[in-house]
């Protein structure tokens, strides 16, 4: 059979989704049948804080920015999911509203599963949700770290921790995201950031090249700026 364009990003997001690959080839083409793609062009929603959660949306490509505000109408990023990852699952369990907006930052493709048939899913495949709760307190987890990390960690250290998490054995990475959104991501301001990435590049440490781009030189003092006050 000839799959259409449409056609062939479901079955890849499916195949390739984390929280799918342990099911066999016939569990994977039932979810596949009731899965159907939604493209987002840049600047647009998913849903925002207030709307009903209505279905599963799994990120075939693209980023999407997951963010709350303040009372004082604040931006407090949260995390940035891209291919693989999903969102928009905590209502399926529960009737609640969405607490978070899902903003679209680089154009994106979703698999979009319906909470009805999601639900039907998670019954005829308990260990889907197994999958999905493993997520989701990775996630928690990571959260905790975060409030621990803005809480008691200076801008420096916040700073390193963070780019010691992108480049992750890499030498060289691109920012996943704006300054503007990794300094809400940290719980600082992005000129805080900015000039702590150049005090970092001032000492060799780091060599920022356009506006993304940083180049990691030496990573024993970068996990050292980890420690300093």
């Amino acid at each position: 059979m000839i799959m259409s364009d449409c056609q062939h990003e479901i079955f890849n997001c499916v195949q390739t989704v984390p929280i799918f690959k342990h099911l066999n080839q016939e569990e994977m083409n039932n979810i596949y049948q009731i899965a159907h793609t939604k493209k987002y062009k840049k600047g647009e929603f998913v849903y925002t804080s207030g709307d009903l959660g209505t279905a599963l949306y799994v990120v075939f490509s693209g980023k999407i920015k997951i963010s709350r505000l303040n009372i004082n109408g604040k931006e407090q990023v949260i995390r940035i999911v891209a291919h693989g990852d999903f969102l928009g699952e905590l209502t399926l369990f529960s009737a609640t509203e969405l607490k978070e907006n899902a903003e679209v930052v680089e154009d994106a493709v979703m698999c979009v599963i319906s909470a009805n048939d999601f639900q039907r899913m998670i019954n005829n495949y308990p260990s889907i949700t197994l999958k999905i709760l493993d997520v989701m307190s990775r996630r928690l987890e990571s959260a905790e770290k975060t409030i621990e990390t803005i809480n008691l960690n200076s801008v420096t250290q916040r700073v390193s921790t963070a780019l010691l998490e992108l480049f992750d054995g890499k030498n060289v990475v691109d920012l996943p995201m704006k300054k503007g959104d990794l300094a809400s991501q940290i719980g600082t301001s992005q000129e805080s950031l900015s000039r702590t990435l150049s005090s970092l590049q001032t000492r060799g440490i780091i060599t920022l090249k356009g506006q993304k781009t940083i180049i990691l030189n030496d990573c024993e003092k970068l996990i050292e700026t980890t420690f300093e006050v």
